[in-house]
């Protein structure tokens, strides 16, 4: 027996709806009211009932998938400083790359005296030194004093003079401190630079091929012969911002997963592309089933009832 094209599906059963005697419950052939609950339950597996009450807890299943969606957006971090650390550790960085970042971060510029910029630029910038090998080279920077005693107009001008050169230095540990302040913010392994370029990559790709809702297709075959299928070409309710949220998760997992940039890779993000479709509007396709379900089981039954 084959039923007509609904609206979102074709339905086609082959098992014809038997009315039956149920007793006080059911139905009978002898001009009673028949029970169409009944006949869906034994025919079909459910009756319209039935249908009616998974329809009415799609809302409720909704509002779960907002609250879920809306606690994944909560930062795990205590504050910006902790998720820029953990940012720089995933994407490669090195533990003293990381010390560097922390401590230049922590740093007020404006109020620290001249000898401490330059005690911090040349220990930033030369690793490889200890303490005593720092406080020689800033005294060979800054001249060192003659005995005040002895000199004392020596002594007054050598100080004058080493404030001077320390306000010429300072100057230009702030500019370095400064200008690392932002490099310290960025990784330059080969590793993480391959994934930004494939990220800019992937990104170009996603924004320009794949801007409109793809088709998609379900079938499904029953135990009794029956199959449902959705028309070619069906594509559902999908808003652009959606589309962009799909385009950034389909994104994120192709450059996580490391996927070229090539006809295989371009296949695995359509089929990412397709499933997340699915995932987001699974509550619509759902509810358009078991809706085109209800009315095909309902068309079976008065089409068998009408031609007893």
């Amino acid at each position: 027996m084959s039923l007509g094209n609904s609206k979102h599906f074709h339905y086609i059963c082959r098992m014809e709806p038997q009315i039956v005697s149920t007793g006080t419950e059911g139905t009978s052939a002898q001009g009673q009211e028949p029970n169409f609950e009944l006949i869906a339950k034994e025919q079909f597996g459910f009756a319209p009932q039935e249908v009616k009450e998974m329809i009415s807890q799609l809302p409720t299943l909704r509002a779960q998938i907002q609250q879920y969606e809306a606690e994944k957006q909560i930062s795990p971090f205590a504050n910006p400083f902790a998720e820029k650390i953990n940012s720089l550790f995933k994407e490669g960085a090195t533990p003293e790359h990381v010390l560097k970042f922390a401590q230049i971060q922590s740093m007020d510029f404006d109020k620290m005296n001249p000898e401490a910029l330059i005690r911090t630029h040349l220990q930033l910038k030369n690793s490889v030194l200890d303490p005593e090998d720092i406080e020689l080279l800033i005294e060979d920077k800054l001249g060192s004093l003659p005995d005040k005693d002895e000199y004392p107009e020596e002594y007054a001008r050598a100080v004058r003079m080493r404030e001077v050169k320390a306000k010429l230095e300072a100057e230009e540990a702030k500019k370095y401190l400064t200008s690392q302040r932002s490099e310290l913010e960025k990784i330059t392994n080969p590793e993480t630079e391959q994934r930004r370029a494939l990220e800019a990559g992937w990104n170009q790709v996603l924004e320009t091929s794949i801007k409109d809702v793809p088709a998609i297709d379900l079938n499904i075959e029953f135990e009794d012969g029956g199959k449902y299928s959705l028309p070619e070409g069906y594509k559902p309710k999908i808003s652009p911002e959606q589309m962009t949220a799909i385009r950034q998760n389909v994104l994120k997992s192709l450059v996580s997963q490391g996927v070229p940039l090539n006809e295989a890779g371009m296949q695995k993000a359509n089929e990412m592309v397709n499933f997340n479709v699915r995932v987001l509007s699974q509550d619509d396709i759902l509810k358009t089933v078991i809706s085109d379900v209800a009315a095909s089981v309902e068309q079976a039954i008065y089409a068998k009832l009408n031609t007893k």
